[in-house]
This record gives structure tokens, sequence and C-alpha cells, in this order.
């Protein structure tokens, strides 16, 4: 009978303690917007500068590809008119 009466006693205490109370998460709360919050700035920092890379990046392939097409153009130019043999450095006579 005496195990029975421990059990019982135990299993009213832990009753009494289940769950949270206002008081913890109140604490709780405060201390995720605590930690949250500065990493929601640096969150944002983060893509506005993921952004501007992008741009930059964007860019930089933009004026390559022109300067390529400039290159061409020049080389072009450059062998206008010439001979086979001159520009492969073969005589095919």
């Amino acid at each position: 009978m005496r195990s029975t009466f421990t059990f019982f006693s135990r299993r009213a205490s832990v009753k009494s303690e289940d769950g949270f109370g206002l008081i913890e998460l109140v604490v709780a709360s405060t201390l995720f917007i605590v930690v949250s919050a500065p990493l929601t700035g640096v969150l944002l920092a983060s893509i506005t500068q993921q952004k501007l890379a992008r741009e930059r990046t964007l860019a930089a392939q933009t004026a390559e590809t022109a300067i390529e097409a400039v290159r061409a153009l020049h080389d072009r130019a450059r062998t206008r008119g010439r001979r086979r043999a001159e520009l492969t450095g073969r005589d095919d006579r």
C-alpha cells in the first residue's frame, strides 16, 4: 500500500508543474526577440549585398561581351583581303 501512496503523491506534484507559466512565456518571448532582432538585420544586409553582387556580375558580363564583339570586328578588319596562306602560315598552292 505504501508504494501506491508514493506513486500518487509524485503524480500530483508533477501535475502542478506541467506546462509554461506566464513568467516563463514572457522570458522566452523576450529572449527570442533579443536574439532574432540582430539576425534580421544581418539577413537584410546580406540580401542587399547579394543583389549588388548580381548587378555587378551582369554588368561585367555585358562589358566583356561588348569588348569581345569589338575585338572580333578588329580582327576581321585586319584579316580582310589577305590570302589564306598568309593567315594560316601555310602555302597550299
